[in-house]
């Protein structure tokens, strides 16, 4: 297919009208230790409208952002990041990723890479809609040195469409995170960011000798499993990073996560959460504190993000909680 055909016009009734104005791209600033839309590709090339995105969130080694784009051609820069994105709308595309030429209609939750430092040209047929994650490169060296038998540096092949429940969940995940108070994204997004890694290395790296380095049934022993629990509880008002408690447990960051769900049957950020409408649920029978106190004293913005994550683990509201017990 020659190149001229994904810089022809755009065919009539694809949905142009309908579509946003291209120029209208979200402004974009630097956070210290974050990745901002400045440093992906989609920041780079200015062809659509930047809805939402984890700029000012401060996460360190993912990127999120959720666009619209109108029928049209656009280029993208290189860029040391790795870029995944999934279709939240179904919607018609060419593209040439390096050598490769590439047609398909694109479904919602079909998964699309881009390799770091490859150039991408997109022709977009109709209207699109569509959700991107980029991580930083070394995440993924960290993880297929720490989880995988390859190289430091291996090779991702290029994927358009693919069906992959797994990694479409994870996504959506990282998606739901825009929406919460960063204090409680992060290690959130730390968990995502490496279970996309490791999703991606397994599936699309070159260089896969198939077998995990770490054994799954491994745990945190005894005395490393009473140092985070009890930092967890000495710290709940706080902002409780993943770096700081795979530093009390003396791991990695990767190796935490898998050791430490394998030892509690939940991730980190799940037992935080637990760990933290536990305590609320204390509150709400033992004291006359408010709603909004006891949610800022279990580490919670405030009271609607405290309702939410009781209701979740308890299936019913605080206020519905503290009145059955009066």
């Amino acid at each position: 297919m020659p190149n001229s055909f994904i810089k022809g016009d755009v065919p009539k009734g694809s949905g142009a009208a309908d579509a946003p104005d291209p120029r209208q791209l979200a402004p974009t600033w630097r956070v210290a230790n974050g990745l901002c839309l400045a440093d992906t590709a989609l920041g780079k090339t200015c062809s659509g409208s930047c809805l939402r995105t984890s700029d000012g969130l401060g996460w360190p080694n993912l990127h999120a952002a959720l666009t619209e784009a109108p029928p049209g051609y656009a280029e993208y820069e290189p860029t040391p990041l790795l870029w995944i994105a999934i279709p939240l709308l179904k919607f018609d595309v060419f593209r040439i990723v390096g050598p490769r030429k590439e047609r398909a209609v694109l479904r919602p939750s079909s998964i699309s890479i881009v390799p770091r430092q490859t150039a991408l040209a997109v022709r977009r047929l109709t209207f699109s809609r569509a959700f991107h994650v980029t991580l930083r490169p070394n995440l993924l060296t960290e993880v297929a040195g720490e989880l995988f038998d390859m190289a430091p540096e291996p090779e991702i092949l290029p994927a358009l469409g693919q069906r992959d429940p797994y990694m479409a969940s994870l996504l959506w995940a990282a998606m739901q995170a825009l929406d919460e108070p960063a204090q409680f994204s992060s290690m959130k997004i730390e968990y995502l960011s490496r279970a996309l890694a490791a999703n991606v290395l397994a599936k699309h790296a070159v260089q896969t000798h198939g077998s995990l380095i770490i054994d799954n049934r491994s745990r945190l022993n005894m005395r490393q499993m009473r140092r985070v629990l009890n930092y967890i509880q000495e710290n709940l008002p706080s902002d409780i990073s993943l770096n700081e408690l795979a530093a009390v447990a003396g791991v990695s960051r990767t190796v935490f996560i898998q050791r430490f769900k394998v030892s509690v049957n939940r991730t980190p950020h799940q037992y935080l959460m637990w760990a933290r409408v536990t305590r609320g649920r204390e509150f709400l029978v033992k004291s006359d504190l408010s709603i909004s106190e006891i949610a800022h004293l279990c580490g919670f913005a405030d009271h609607a993000h405290f309702t939410s994550v009781f209701k979740r683990i308890f299936g019913v509201t605080p206020s519905a909680y503290r009145r059955e017990r009066e």
